[in-house]
């Protein structure tokens, strides 16, 4: 180093700058109180359709203690947790994680569910219903015709 500045010998993540400033870009365009709340409302759609529509149980049940950008769903017993996000992922593009704790007798085994940036639209949350509610029907519909 000639001048005492630190070089950086390896190259920049150029992609990733670029993606920043784009994501930045967004920001700056949509205005970060209407980022807030397109976020909220598809949080509540989404919890609605969840508990409502689909009968899921929310692995938080008190709405203020609830993150931001990820809803937390039980997977109900006898359903195959791990098949349903296969499945989704597979046939509809969807993916949704596991919770990454391991299932005990006080913590069931629940998906995350995130809707963050592009995917916190109504759109998305509507098709993530239907393809859930669908592969939940298939399961239960398998499940009784094995009895």
């Amino acid at each position: 180093m000639m001048d005492g500045a630190l070089h950086y010998h390896y190259t920049h993540a150029i992609s990733s700058l670029f993606g920043l400033r784009e994501a930045i870009a967004m920001v700056v365009e949509e205005g970060l109180e209407a980022i807030i709340r397109r976020h909220r409302q598809v949080q509540a759609v989404l919890e609605k359709a969840l508990t409502e529509e689909l009968g899921l149980q929310l692995f938080t049940a008190n709405p203020e203690h609830r993150l931001a950008g990820v809803a937390c769903a039980i997977v109900p017993a006898g359903i195959d947790g791990d098949q349903v996000m296969t499945i989704l992922d597979a046939k509809y593009g969807i993916a949704i994680s596991p919770s990454h704790v391991q299932a005990s007798a006080t913590v069931p085994n629940f998906w995350r569910i995130g809707y963050l940036g592009v995917n916190a639209n109504l759109a998305a949350v509507r098709r993530l219903v239907d393809a859930l509610k669908e592969v939940l029907a298939d399961q239960k519909r398998f499940k009784s015709n094995k009895l």
